[in-house]
């Protein structure tokens, strides 16, 4: 999607229809709403309404500790940066298949 708030749109329209999201790649520097607060939106919602967590993943330029720490502490799971390469996006697959699987 082309910005925060329709990234909230979305996730709320997947989950109602029935067919929510696996994962979510969110970008943390979008326009209108940025990620960090387009994820804490998501988390309320879920659980508001309990819900299990839907995986979210930072996508991000930036790779200082304090971004990565903002975006965990938004309620992220994850952290990427671009340029996304696939090995890292697998290996965060990985990671979170695992996760859910020990859930």
């Amino acid at each position: 999607v082309g910005n925060g708030a329709l990234a909230i749109e979305s996730f709320n329209t997947t989950r109602k229809s029935g067919t929510p999201y696996d994962l979510v790649l969110m970008d943390v520097h979008m326009p209108e709403v940025d990620g960090m607060s387009a994820t804490r939106a998501i988390r309320t919602h879920e659980a508001s309404a309990g819900l299990a967590r839907t995986p979210i993943v930072a996508l991000t330029a930036t790779v200082t500790a304090e971004d990565h720490a903002a975006c965990l502490a938004a309620g992220m799971e994850g952290f990427l940066t671009k340029p996304l390469e696939r090995e890292r996006l697998v290996k965060m697959l990985s990671k979170l298949t695992k996760a859910a699987k020990a859930a």
